[in-house]
C-alpha cells in the first residue's frame, strides 16, 4: 500500500461518514434514537443517499450541459 492508496482511503472514509451523520439526522426526525431497529432504518437512509449521490453524478453533468446551452441563447 502505498501513500495514495492511503489517502484514497481516508477520503473514502471522509465521505461514508459524512453519509452516515446526514442519514442519522434524518432518520432522527421520524425515528427516536432510542428505538431498537435506528440502525436499520439509518441504514435504509443512508443507502438511499448514495443512490440519491450516484444518480446526481450520473445526470449533472448533463444538466450542466443543457443549463450551459440555454444560457448562450
Amino acid at each position: 500500500m502505498n501513500q495514495s492508496d492511503a489517502s484514497e482511503g481516508a477520503a473514502m472514509g471522509w465521505i461514508v461518514r459524512a453519509l452516515l451523520f446526514a442519514s442519522g439526522v434524518i432518520t432522527s426526525w421520524f425515528v427516536s434514537v432510542e428505538a431498537s431497529n435506528y440502525i436499520v432504518y439509518q441504514l435504509a437512509i443512508a443507502v438511499c443517499l448514495v443512490a440519491l449521490c450516484a444518480a446526481a453524478l450520473v445526470y449533472l453533468p448533463e444538466w450542466w450541459r443543457r443549463w450551459k446551452w440555454r444560457l448562450k441563447e
